[in-house]
């Protein structure tokens, strides 16, 4: 399980494979709490010191930028999950936690895996593992042409979320 800057292995139930907390975690949470832009969406913000999520009614995408131009000169990456927006150590997200999976399983390193998310674009929260080939997005896609392939139906639709989950699990050749 991946979440901001901790990773665990739900399996074992030992401490973490990895754990980083945020820098200046406090501070952070001062300037997103004192944005009137981000109160006056509804932005609730909690701290886990390795993650800072603000929960938001329905506008996380559009405020993503606004967040990242607040917290420019913070060693954090900020992306959206559709709902909230996820603050966490600048350079621990989705990919780095894949990384780490196949550091600690070293069958797996050489492998081609399949990835499969759902926020594909650059502020997505799955933009940094779905950037890696043999990776497929359910709705959003990135502009890369390498990766972030969006699933289409034989018959050429371009299906999106649970049908495309489906879809891509029925399909795959393993």
């Amino acid at each position: 399980m991946y979440n901001g800057g901790l990773i665990v292995n739900y399996a074992s139930k030992e401490s973490p494979i990895y754990q980083r907390t945020i820098d200046e975690d406090d501070r952070i949470v001062e300037i997103l709490e004192g944005d009137d832009v981000l109160m006056k969406a509804g932005g609730i913000v909690t701290s886990k010191s390795y993650m800072i999520r603000i929960r938001l009614n329905n506008n996380a995408d559009t405020l993503v930028n606004h967040v990242k131009s607040l917290l420019y000169n913070k060693a954090v990456s900020v992306s959206s999950s559709g709902w909230a927006i996820d603050v966490g150590p600048r350079g621990i997200d989705k990919g780095f936690a894949l990384k780490t999976l196949q550091d600690l399983v070293p069958k797996l390193a050489d492998k081609k895996l399949a990835k499969l998310g759902d926020k594909g674009g650059i502020n997505g929260n799955d933009y940094s593992l779905l950037r890696n080939e043999c990776s497929f997005s359910v709705d959003e896609i990135s502009s890369s042409i390498n990766s972030c392939f969006p699933i289409i139906h034989k018959d050429g639709e371009i299906l999106k979320g649970v049908s495309a989950t489906e879809y891509f699990l029925q399909n795959l050749n393993i």
